[in-house]
């Protein structure tokens, strides 16, 4: 089971007391609160210069950090929820606020990106537009999420380099 290795050398947490646990909790909440301040900054500048209601904003981190949670610290090939949900925050002026439970990827961000800023399609595109989602909520789509979820550190079962 990849979870139960070592990928790399801060994978191995064996050394770390509850002490060590707190201080590296509180860096990494360091850390998000110093971006929550810089976001709470940008977001009063453009406030204070009157672009703020006519802004789309889209706010998304690319994976989540183990902290502790199940002995694992950083990522890796693990699919727990700390590494898998990750929050995507969208601000946009033709929207009203609305929180959605359904499952969607960091692809598609720029298929929503794209039909909000009314581009042209060019081609085959992975994801969908969150749109839907923006205007009617969870009840946008009626079809059940199932995903699967694969891990291959760059080689395939033969050990040979992926193709790029």
């Amino acid at each position: 089971m990849a979870q139960d290795g070592i990928w790399w050398p801060w994978h191995d947490t064996e050394h770390m007391s509850e002490s060590d646990w707190r201080k590296s909790r509180a860096h990494y909440y360091g850390a998000i609160a110093m971006v929550d301040r810089a976001v709470g900054e940008i977001i009063d500048t453009t406030k204070q210069l009157g672009m703020y209601k006519d802004l789309t904003i889209v706010f998304v981190g690319d994976q989540g950090s183990m902290i502790g949670e199940h002995s694992l610290y950083d990522k890796g090939p693990y699919a727990y929820d700390e590494l898998m949900r990750i929050p995507m925050l969208i601000k946009n002026p033709s929207t009203h606020p609305r929180v959605i439970n359904r499952h969607v990827s960091l692809m598609d961000v720029a298929p929503t990106l794209a039909e909000l800023m009314s581009l042209p399609e060019d081609g085959d595109v992975d994801g969908h537009s969150l749109l839907p989602l923006m205007l009617q909520g969870d009840s946008a789509i009626s079809d059940q999420q199932d995903f699967f979820y694969m891990h291959t550190n760059g080689t395939t079962e033969h050990g040979s380099e992926l193709e790029q």
